[in-house]
């Protein structure tokens, strides 16, 4: 019993904090050697897809506000650009993953297969989950607004196992459904534990995000509010330097986002090591009584 408390003692949210950082000093320049070539191209998709241009801003003179008229070509500007940018966001990731698995260097064919990995994650975790939210979504626009609380207790429910399941299909050779089944078992008498931890990590992950982006998204907002004038006022167009500023933080925000999100993941393994080997002691422990 004594081992079986010195297990669980170093299993603290201290002790795994200093393993989730031991993970990001480690690997970080694997990450950065394999795949800073993907995190330029991304940054450089967002900045194509959403800086610049805007294309023109109407006013509603019946109600008086100002709205922001998409062309085709914008449209398939804004569509297009972030569907390439998640597909290749989830790559990025599912190769993180390969990384933080074991394969320190793993080569481009394996960083691939890693990627198209978790991109099949998450296809079959918006079959199994997805479909559930949108009806959920839908009944609350139709029906009444108060069962986005419920449309809120369901995404929080299934964040957790979904956190482990993530990192068992990634880390392991377990299908889907058994990451999944892992994932519900592990959490059984330790649910609150794991997602306080999943909370905080993510809370200071989007902190993070919001300040890396706060340059560019101010300059967004002005070139906004600026297209407004133009179509009330006929005010004149922002310099071309407010331009090249927006790009060039945006694409520094980016490359600081895909930071913040590899710290997030090395973390959030550590929590997910420490939710296994918390599950092993309950069940032990159950097994002793």
């Amino acid at each position: 019993m004594n081992n079986t408390e010195n297990v669980a003692d170093a299993q603290s949210l201290k002790e795994s904090a200093k393993k989730g950082l031991n993970n990001i000093t480690t690997n970080f320049f694997v990450v950065a050697h394999l795949l800073l070539p993907l995190s330029v191209l991304l940054a450089v998709l967002v900045i194509l897809a959403f800086c610049g241009d805007i294309g023109k801003v109407r006013m509603d003179y019946v109600a008086y506000i100002p709205f922001h008229e998409i062309s085709m070509a914008f449209f398939l500007r804004y569509a297009g650009g972030a569907s390439i940018i998640v597909i290749l966001f989830m790559l990025w990731k599912g190769a993180l993953f390969a990384i933080l698995g074991g394969e320190r260097k793993p080569d481009i064919k394996g960083a691939a297969l890693a990627g198209l990995k978790f991109v099949q994650f998450c296809l079959l975790s918006m079959i199994a989950f997805g479909l559930i939210g949108a009806a959920l979504v839908v009944a609350s626009v139709k029906l009444s607004v108060y069962i986005w609380i419920a449309v809120a207790v369901y995404l929080v429910v299934i964040s957790v196992p979904l956190y482990i399941a993530e990192y068992e299909y990634m880390l392991t050779d377990n299908n889907f459904r058994k990451s999944l089944c892992k994932g519900i078992k592990a959490l059984k008498e330790q649910w609150g534990r794991v997602f306080f931890r999943l909370l905080v990590t993510n809370a200071v992950a989007l902190l993070l995000v919001v300040v890396a982006l706060m340059p560019a998204l101010a300059l967004m907002l002005g070139i906004y509010d600026n297209a407004t004038a133009v179509c009330v006022s006929g005010a004149q167009k922002p310099p071309i330097l407010v331009y090249i500023s927006e790009c060039l933080f945006m694409g520094l925000g980016v490359l600081a986002v895909l930071c913040v999100v590899y710290a997030a993941v090395s973390v959030k393994k550590a929590f997910y090591e420490e939710a296994k080997v918390n599950f092993a002691l309950i069940a032990e422990e159950k097994r002793e009584q």
